[in-house]
Parts: structure tokens; sequence; C-alpha cells
């Protein structure tokens, strides 16, 4: 798994290539944390490259979620229909918002 962090106008962007798994998960958590330690209070997790995640990465995408509560907020971005489907069995939307597009998530953080 690859991840990139970049900001965009005030919001920081965390985009996630590859598959995100038990031995994987742990890069994105610490990441998130980073960006939040550093001062990061509007986060988008861009998953359009995301070809897989399992519950060891949904874990992470809740965690993060509570991170922030209080905090800021926290946005998944573009996931895959494949990725899509697994957080509709998982029940993710019920705790972290999903948006279509990275953009659209951005956006929504800048208002």
């Amino acid at each position: 798994m690859e991840i990139y962090s970049a900001e965009e106008a005030g919001v920081m962007i965390i985009s996630v290539k590859g598959r995100l798994d038990a031995a994987s998960a742990g890069g994105l958590e610490g990441e998130v944390r980073r960006q939040v330690d550093a001062g990061s209070r509007r986060l988008v997790l861009d998953l359009t490259d995301l070809t897989y995640v399992s519950s060891a990465g949904i874990r992470v995408f809740l965690l993060a979620a509570r991170q922030l509560r209080g905090l800021g907020t926290l946005l998944l971005a573009a996931p895959s229909p494949m990725v899509r489907q697994v957080f509709d069995i998982a029940g993710v939307d019920a705790f972290v918002d999903v948006c279509e597009t990275t953009a659209a998530a951005v956006d929504r953080l800048r208002s």
C-alpha cells in the first residue's frame, strides 16, 4: 500500500493506493495520527486507488473518525464499486460520511 498526503484549501487529503489489510492498516493509522497531531482537523481519505479493504482497514476508518470527533471532520472519498460494496455490508456510512468524489469531499469541508 502507498500513502500520499497533500493539503488543499485547508483540507488534508490522504490518498491510499493498493490494498488496505491487516498488514498495511498500521501505516494508514499512523499517517492519520501524524496529521491530527500536527493540527489537521479536516481530513479526506481519498480512496480512488484503493483496490481492496479488509475489516482491519475499516477499523482504521472508524478509529480515525473517533479520533477526530469533537476536534474536526473525516470524510471518505471516491471508493471503487467493490470497496463501496464492502462499506455497505459493514455499515461504514453509519459512522463516517462517504462522498462520491474527492473534490466533493474537499468542497464540503471548505464551507
